[in-house]
């Protein structure tokens, strides 16, 4: 009786922890911009490329401080003639790193599906973009990442550098750091 009463005990004080620290899934809204210029194919490096991405990001519960889940469509158009314009939709993976008060890191890589293949891309991309985010409030974030972006040619694979600057702004609850405390009590 007396190993019940103390496994009843360890479960019941295991609940009330695991309940206090409840980590609920968050979805957020992103929106970017980004500049940059091309690197290949050479007969148009130095060309500037520039667009605006919207998407969702979400991070599971059980994923809250390590990993994010991006759904993202992108028009990237400055620099580019009419007919070389971009509408992409893309999925990625973020890595969050450990915070540091209100600033943590991350690292995003994804591929995307170009619906406007043209003269110069083809139909597929994939990217990679270490960054940072700074919760400035609890439910605004500012982001700021390099992006190296290849497609697939229609003649030669096109690669750029991009400088990315954006807004996350969490649409269920405040943000939340090293997925205990939201961003409003460290401030």
């Amino acid at each position: 009786m007396k190993k019940s009463l103390l496994v009843v005990a360890m479960l019941v004080a295991g609940a009330g922890s695991l309940a206090a620290d409840a980590v609920q899934p968050q979805l957020n809204l992103n929106l970017d911009g980004s500049i940059g210029i091309k690197s290949e194919p050479t007969d148009q490096a130095g060309h500037g490329i520039g667009g605006v991405s919207g998407g969702f990001e979400y991070i599971p519960d059980e994923l809250q401080q390590y990993l994010g889940f991006d759904v993202d469509y992108n028009y990237l158009a400055v620099g580019k003639p009419a007919q070389a314009r971009d509408s992409d939709i893309d999925i990625s993976l973020r890595g969050f790193s450990p915070n540091c008060g209100p600033v943590t890191g991350w690292l995003q890589g994804g591929i995307g599906y170009n619906t406007t293949p043209n003269y110069v891309n083809g139909h597929w991309l994939a990217f990679v973009e270490p960054g940072v985010r700074w919760m400035v409030l609890p439910r605004l974030a500012l982001d700021g990442g390099i992006q190296y972006l290849v497609q697939t040619p229609k003649s030669a694979f096109v690669q750029s550098f991009s400088l990315v600057l954006g807004l996350s702004i969490p649409l269920d609850a405040d943000f939340l750091i090293a997925g205990h405390a939201s961003a409003g009590a460290n401030q």
